[in-house]
C-alpha cells in the first residue's frame, strides 16, 4: 500500500508522525501495527533552526561594525534577499531579531554578527586608534 505523507517546515526535528493501522499486516487475529515515522532535519547550508526561527552569521569588517548604514543582504529560504540595514554599532558577539522573518513568517531571523578585526595595522592605522580611541 502506497501512502503520502505531507511533511512541511512547521515540523521538527526527532518529531514522530504515526500513521495508526498502517503498520505490518494483518497476523492471526491482531490488528495491524502503526507505521511511525522519525524525522530527521538536515543541515542546511546557511541557516539553524530554532523552533520557527532561523539563525544566520552574518561577517562585518571593523568599518562595518562602527559606522550604522551598511545594508547586508541575507538570502531567505523563499530565494528573495531581504536587504537589512544596521542602524546601530555592532558589538563583538552581536546579534539582533528581524521578527516575522523564519519560518512560515511566523519564527524571526536570528542575526548573529561576527566583526573581523584586522590582523595588521600601518602606523597611521594606529595613531589614528590613538587618536581617536
Amino acid at each position: 500500500k502506497i501512502i503520502n505523507i505531507n511533511i512541511s517546515n512547521i515540523n521538527y526535528n526527532n518529531e514522530k508522525i504515526i500513521y495508526k493501522n498502517y503498520g505490518n499486516g494483518y497476523n492471526y487475529g491482531k490488528e495491524y501495527g502503526n507505521l511511525v515515522i522519525i524525522l530527521n532535519e538536515l543541515k542546511h547550508d546557511i541557516f539553524k533552526r530554532q523552533n520557527n526561527n532561523l539563525l544566520i552569521d552574518v561577517e562585518l569588517t571593523l568599518k562595518e561594525a562602527l559606522i550604522p548604514g551598511t545594508i547586508i543582504k541575507i538570502p531567505l529560504l523563499n530565494n528573495i534577499y531581504y536587504e537589512h540595514k544596521i542602524t546601530r554599532l555592532i558589538n563583538i558577539n552581536d546579534s539582533e531579531i528581524i521578527n516575522n522573518k523564519g519560518l512560515n513568517n511566523i519564527g524571526d531571523l536570528i542575526i548573529n554578527y561576527n566583526i573581523n578585526l584586522p590582523t595588521i595595522l600601518n602606523e597611521k592605522q594606529k595613531e589614528n586608534i590613538i587618536k581617536y580611541f
